[in-house]
């Protein structure tokens, strides 16, 4: 091979060919796109596909098949000198676009027909076990940064989904199996790297661009700039106790008697529970298989994670397993590292929703938070209601709050949700059209039933394309300082999208803004490096049409 050879120049050459070959149509009107994007392809390490290529119709989708997008171009992000080249890119030709992690936002945000930018190969992960800390790529998967920490016995609160990336989820709060104890995966951020429309990138933590710490952390992806990295701060943490308790829901008396667990769930393991912080609880209502073929049945199943001493597990619970209506058939308890049991958690004694085999199914899904205690009646309609779903057509449950979650200041930072029981989702699923209507109806029916006693917050890593009021059910009071951060580092709303932070940033500021958030946002942005071209930097750039 000649010495001057160079692989990524033959892949550009055979790049620029391929997009001379296509008719001008794929590249807007005229093809007034096409020289743009053979130009960004020469500057990338990553690389871009075209619609029609191997591999387009797959990269296309995202985890949710209902949001279908046909992107002019699929960029690949290795460096982060890529992500600069591709916001350069959307900044000339004004296309939309959307950046992309793990795709999995409930409501398709990070989906686009424009360019879609993705940077799932922003996955370094930097583990420093003697300053308990990890600075981590937003690519990152979760299930991979759970096993990266497991030999060392550290740990952060992390995603129930092995595949969802740190990008989106620890901008929206991100809660987990130790939340109780730990906190939301954002209240463990002690730094995160930004890159703003223009290229540059600023440094968050507390002694500079505070303002734009407290935003990303849980100000919801895509509002303030590309998150790049995320400085974690780790808890020693290796051995817990984890278990799962069913019930059936086959029956009224069995409801009844799920319900009676309810009321006891929580009376002494919510907001007051008898293991303090050291418990962190899901609690499931759905269908399972019950072995026979094809059967399914109603059940209501508590599954959890006791981060104390795990010697005193079986005590913690043994008032759970008292119950009547308790089915140890199809339960479990066991002593192990955390990596090891939130996998169990997740698929013991099976996944949850148990899918029958086929494609991915389509998904609607709706959040809402709890704060006061339910009467016995309102469990036992709850409940009741989910008998009524299409079986496996319906999964909904309870992600409970309390202990380091609830403790942390209503605006410690912009996951606002901090007076809450519980966040109560419920998700539909449909295979065509002919499923998605009895789906969608029972979603509704739901959606109605709840209202009783939703405390009008939404969790925003749960977010509905057709919520009208997103922005005071993700962030309530926190929003115009939002506004105003926003204002300060995206001024001309480079990053929008449907639910984005927006509007007039001269509201009066909540008297509950922290002081010193307050104060940096009297500083100008602190820059730390990036791409910025002196034409188009962050207060001067144009923004997309």
């Amino acid at each position: 091979m000649p010495l001057s050879y160079s692989r990524k120049r033959h892949r550009d050459r055979e790049f620029s060919a391929l997009c001379d070959r296509r008719p001008d149509a794929q590249f807007g009107p005229s093809g007034v796109h096409r020289a743009a994007i053979k130009a960004l392809q020469k500057q990338l390490s990553g690389r871009i596909v075209l619609p029609g290529e191997p591999g387009y119709a797959d990269g296309r989708k995202l985890s949710n098949p209902v949001f279908v997008f046909h992107p002019v171009a699929i960029i690949y992000c290795l460096t982060e000198s890529d992500v600069a080249e591709a916001l350069q890119t959307a900044l000339m030709t004004k296309l939309p676009f959307a950046i992309r992690s793990g795709g999995h936002c409930t409501a398709g945000f990070s989906g686009s027909n424009g360019l879609m930018i993705d940077v799932k190969g922003l996955a370094g992960i930097l583990i420093d076990p003697v300053a308990s800390t990890a600075t981590v790529g937003c690519g990152v998967e979760w299930g991979q940064f759970q096993q990266s920490l497991d030999p060392y016995g550290l740990h952060v609160p992390g995603g129930e989904c092995s595949d969802v990336c740190v990008g989106g989820y620890v901008q929206g709060g991100g809660f987990g199996f130790t939340s109780a104890k730990f906190g939301m995966s954002c209240d463990n951020v002690e730094e995160v790297r930004v890159m703003l429309a223009d290229g540059s990138i600023v440094v968050a933590n507390a002694s500079q661009n505070a303002d734009l710490l407290w935003a990303v952390c849980g100000g919801t992806g895509g509002n303030f700039g590309v998150l790049l990295t995320v400085k974690y701060a780790l808890q020693k943490f290796r051995t817990a106790y984890g278990f799962a308790l069913t019930w059936s829901l086959n029956s009224p008396s069995n409801v009844a008697m799920a319900a009676q667990a309810m009321m006891t769930l929580q009376s002494r393991y919510m907001l007051n529970s008898i293991c303090g912080s050291d418990m962190t609880l899901q609690i499931h209502m759905g269908f399972q298989d019950v072995g026979s073929a094809g059967a399914m049945e109603p059940f209501l199943m508590v599954r959890g994670l006791y981060a104390g001493d795990p010697a005193r597990g079986p005590e913690m619970i043994a008032p759970l397993k008292a119950l009547p209506g308790v089915l140890p058939q199809v339960s479990w308890e066991q002593v192990d590292s955390f990596y090891v049991l939130n996998k169990m958690l997740l698929e013991r004694p099976q996944g949850m929703p148990p899918m029958p085999p086929g494609p991915d199914p389509l998904e609607d899904k709706s959040s809402h938070y709890v704060s006061r205690d339910l009467t016995l009646a309102e469990w036992t309609e709850m409940l009741t209601m989910v008998t009524t779903s299409v079986p496996n057509r319906a999964f909904g449950y309870l992600e409970v709050y309390g202990g380091a979650i609830n403790a942390a200041p209503p605006m410690f930072n912009a996951f606002i949700h901090r007076s809450s029981a519980f966040n109560l989702v419920m998700d539909v699923f449909w295979r065509d059209s002919s499923d998605r209507l009895a789906s969608e109806q029972f979603l509704a029916r739901w959606n109605r039933l709840v209202q009783a006693y939703w405390n009008g917050e939404v969790y925003q890593n749960y977010p509905s394309v057709s919520d009208p009021n997103y922005a005071l059910e993700y962030w309530g009071g926190a929003y115009p300082t939002l506004q105003r951060i926003k204002a300060k580092y995206d001024p001309h709303a480079f990053f929008a999208f449907a639910q984005g932070v927006g509007g007039d940033p001269a509201a009066q500021l909540p008297g509950s803004t922290p002081p010193e958030i307050m104060a940096a946002l009297q500083v100008s942005p602190t820059f730390s490096g990036g791409l910025a071209r002196p034409d188009t930097n962050s207060t001067h750039a144009t923004p997309r049409a």
